[in-house]
């Protein structure tokens, strides 16, 4: 809505200025050119008001930035967030405590403390600990209290789209509500004309100016002048019945005129526009030199081939016809009376005679609409020039994924993991219909091409990042410590400047030192020494339980997908293991863990450990359910043992869905044991698909 918005106020800007320009020369013009051509001017005018020119032309004459105040919202996400000056430093950015320097210093580890709107989405406790010298816990409060009342995320250019929106929505009820009033009360007081000749008078001028609709001839008291309304089923409308036969004629040559020509549809044109175009005033100054030149237009036509004898009659006849009164009107019909001026100009011209049709003037007019239609273009200002910096910050997670591109079978199937707090480079925004629901507002940016570490510029780790887990602003995350653990004779630990030993060496640092962790690539860790970003292998750190955590709550669910992310399989299955033994105990077998659990090991042996001809996994929409599956189970029990089968309250069922090799078959298998112990009684595989007892 904002664009169309955007489109409709460039489209009224251009041609109010032709607007403003006609409305100062007409005096001159209508000197030189009849009515007729004059009017047409205007149609052409009317008719450039409602098209949106700027979403149609590619090359607009000027482009305006509609100010960041406006376009961007007050807020802390990279999606809507104003970012920062280009001169914060990258650097400056990946400076964290290690765990180790903590610990020499006798700190406790740094306090994660998160403000202002941040605050309310994440959601995550603070953890134990103390936070530094300079950020006491009194400090954290006064800014998040400041915080919470100062950022108030509005969209004003939003805003004012909804407020236009309203406006013409108002207009058109408006116009909509007056035309129904109006057609009630004509309805209510019109009546069949009765004197004699009008209903002949009506349709001889209908078979001589060649008008092959059905066209209505009513009497209504209640109109001030005669008119035509209707524009389905027209009808026209005479104030009574004391017309001769000549009045009558003329009359009626101008209402069918209006009719031959359109000008209902101009009038519904007109009222369309001004809902666009409410608050221009020229607009509505337009409007009201249109229907005059319409009036006019069709005097000319009924007086084209008239002498003065016959224009004056003509002059004579719409001043009988008038009431001067005021009477309830609607927009889209035709009127004879324009108000005093009104009349006395159209008298005028009337009695001057034929003008010039102003075909040259039309041309121009057509040609002048077309281009500044379309000359000037708003779009929304970016407020900073890529390259900018960034910071991961995802509001319901711990951290986000880097992605080769912005696709959904690449969120699946990230190249990289990075943790809140890690500082990227933006160098690229789009807009990507593979995930539409993580766009903020329709049409806007949703994902960002960015660099990790190198120079923020031209090198650096790339790829794609969801721009809602990305904030201008620097939170105030903390990222996690690693230490150094090389084991290498020389007590040294090799960091690269890349994520592969190929790549030159960044640093050769001692073991033992501390590094703050953003992410992880492959086998590689991503990490920040002394601000800057390098590479070491995950063999050679020591993680700490922060960092170990957060970066394993972050790889993908894998039942949703692969992922290139390869975490120590042994570090996988170990907590796996040491999970599954504080759930079900200790040395409890596989056999008797849940049909999720066995699955979710299922996945990490086949990803970890290779070729395997036996997987855990879960059942498809089109596989047996599992209920289904235990109670031919224990039908299978209770028909082999007969009376000596033990009843079903007292039995504990483990289950398992499984797989031979990388297809089918699937199979499932049951174990029925006696309540709350793990003593078998009965085992059974069943098909996956059928539920028949394996061969």
């Amino acid at each position: 809505m904002k664009s169309y918005f955007l489109a409709m106020a460039c489209t009224g800007a251009g041609l109010s200025a032709l607007a403003l320009v006609y409305l100062a020369l007409l005096p001159l013009l209508g000197k030189r050119y009849g009515p007729r051509g004059l009017y047409r001017v205007w149609v052409v005018v009317l008719a450039g008001l409602l098209i949106p020119f700027s979403l149609l032309a590619s090359r607009p004459l000027m482009t305006v930035e509609v100010p960041q105040a406006l376009s961007r919202p007050v807020a802390g996400s990279a999606a809507t967030a104003v970012p920062p000056s280009a001169e914060t430093q990258l650097a400056e950015a990946m400076q964290a405590p290690s765990a180790v320097q903590a610990s020499a210093a006798g700190q406790a580890a740094y306090q994660p403390v998160r403000t202002g709107v941040d605050a309310q989405h994440a959601n995550v406790e603070n953890r134990p600990g103390t936070a530094t010298a300079d950020l006491t816990l009194a400090a954290v409060e006064g800014e998040q209290s400041a915080s919470a009342k100062a950022v108030i995320p509005v969209d004003w250019l939003s805003v004012l789209a909804w407020i236009w929106l309203a406006g013409a929505a108002a207009v058109l009820a408006l116009a909509a509500v007056s035309h129904l009033r109006f057609a009630r009360t004509v309805r209510r007081w019109q009546m069949p004309c009765e004197a004699e000749g009008y209903t002949a008078t009506l349709k001889a001028c209908l078979s001589e100016m060649r008008v092959r609709r059905r066209v209505a001839l009513r009497l209504c008291p209640t109109v001030s002048s005669p008119m035509l309304m209707g524009l389905l089923h027209p009808v026209i409308l005479l104030p009574d019945e004391e017309l001769t036969t000549d009045e009558l004629v003329l009359v009626l040559r101008h209402e069918l005129t209006h009719l031959r020509r359109g000008d209902l549809l101009v009038k519904a044109g007109l009222v369309l526009a001004y809902a666009l175009h409410w608050y221009n005033p020229l607009v509505w100054a337009m409007g009201r030199s249109l229907c005059f030149y319409q009036e006019a237009s069709c005097d000319s036509h009924v007086t084209a081939r008239a002498d003065e004898e016959e224009r004056r009659f003509y002059s004579e006849t719409i001043l009988r016809v008038i009431r001067r009164q005021a009477r309830t009107r609607t927009a889209l019909c035709t009127s004879f009376y324009g108000g005093r001026n009104g009349m006395k100009r159209r008298i005028t011209a009337i009695m001057e005679g034929r003008r010039r049709t102003g075909a040259a003037l039309c041309a121009l007019a057509l040609a002048l609409t077309a281009v500044l239609g379309g000359a000037l273009a708003m779009v929304e200002e970016d407020g900073f020039a890529l390259p900018t910096n960034a910071w991961v910050h995802a509001a319901d997670g711990v951290g986000t994924v880097l992605l080769p591109g912005p696709s959904a079978n690449d969120v699946n199937c990230p190249m990289g993991i990075y943790l809140n707090g890690t500082p990227v480079t933006v160098v690229e925004l789009c807009e990507s219909s593979a995930l539409p629901e993580w766009n903020s507002v329709e049409g806007e940016p949703n994902w960002a091409r960015v660099l990790i570490a190198g120079d923020g510029d031209t090198s650096g780790i790339p790829g794609w990042m969801p721009l809602r887990d990305l904030v201008y602003e620097k939170p105030a995350d903390t990222l996690p410590a690693a230490t150094l653990a090389a084991g290498e004779e020389s007590g040294f630990t090799t960091l690269y400047t890349l994520n592969h030993r190929e790549s030159d060496v960044a640093a050769l640092e001692r073991d033992g030192a501390g590094v703050s962790v953003l992410g992880q690539l492959d086998y590689w860790l991503h990490v920040s020494l002394e601000g800057e970003g390098m590479f070491m292998l995950m063999e050679d750190a020591a993680l700490s339980d922060e960092a170990d955590a957060l970066l394993y709550d972050l790889l993908p669910d894998r039942f949703s997908g692969t992922t290139r992310i390869q975490y120590d399989h042994d570090r996988n299955l170990n907590r796996l293991l040491s999970i599954m033994a504080s759930k079900y105990g200790e040395n409890v077998p596989m056999e008797f863990w849940s049909v999720e659990d066995k699955a979710w090991y299922g996945q990490l042996e086949e990803m970890y450990l290779g070729s395997h001809d036996h997987y855990y996994i879960l059942p498809g929409e089109d596989d047996l359910p599992l209920e289904e599956a235990e109670q031919i189970a224990l039908d299978a029990y209770a028909q082999a043992l007969g009376d000596a089968a033990v009843p079903a309250d007292e039995l504990d069922l483990y289950s398992g869905f499984y797989r031979l090799g990388y297809s089918e078959p699937v199979y499932w298998s049951v174990y029925i044991c006696e309540k709350d112990t793990h003593n078998i009684l009965w085992s059974v595989e069943l098909d996956g698909k059928t539920g028949d007892p394996r061969d």
